[in-house]
């Protein structure tokens, strides 16, 4: 039942970005698979390639190395800062549309249900709540394609 509840809730934060959530889930990917690609698995061989030119003193490796360095620094950065915008992007929108559900909610609200609480209580479980989301769309999310990749 535990991992029904887990897969419930992220299809229902999927379900929130709405007409965004394919583009979102594309744009995820891509840049967990940048980060993931470029600057974790290449630098762990750039860094071996470093590493035997400095114990076998061959500058070929050394060359090599900072070659496959700059190339996917100069190929890998563009890639990551377009789907991080993109990402962060359709996180904003996603958030925009979702705090004017929200408000909307709660202006159709009798009075008499906010006479009963405290307006505060409402106010601050909404903005919490909301920015639980958000990070959940911008960074929890994120580390999950990272770890899948």
């Amino acid at each position: 039942m535990h991992s029904n509840v887990r897969e419930s809730t992220l299809v229902r934060l999927l379900s929130l970005l709405g007409p965004r959530k394919w583009a979102y889930v594309l744009w995820l990917l891509l840049e967990a698979g940048t980060i993931a690609t470029c600057f974790n698995i290449v630098l762990a061989f750039v860094m071996k390639d470093v590493l035997d030119a400095a114990v076998q003193g061959e500058n070929v490796l050394l060359r090599r190395a900072l070659i496959i360095a700059g190339g996917t620094l100069l190929g890998g950065t563009p890639l990551f800062l377009l789907s991080r915008y993109m990402v962060k992007r359709t996180v904003l929108k996603t958030m925009t549309a979702l705090r004017v559900r929200v408000f909307s909610r709660i202006v159709d609200k009798s009075m008499s249900r906010f006479e009963r609480g405290h307006s505060g209580d409402l106010v601050s479980r909404c903005t919490n709540d909301l920015n639980v989301i958000e990070g959940v769309y911008d960074n929890q999310l994120y580390g999950l394609a990272i770890s899948i990749i």
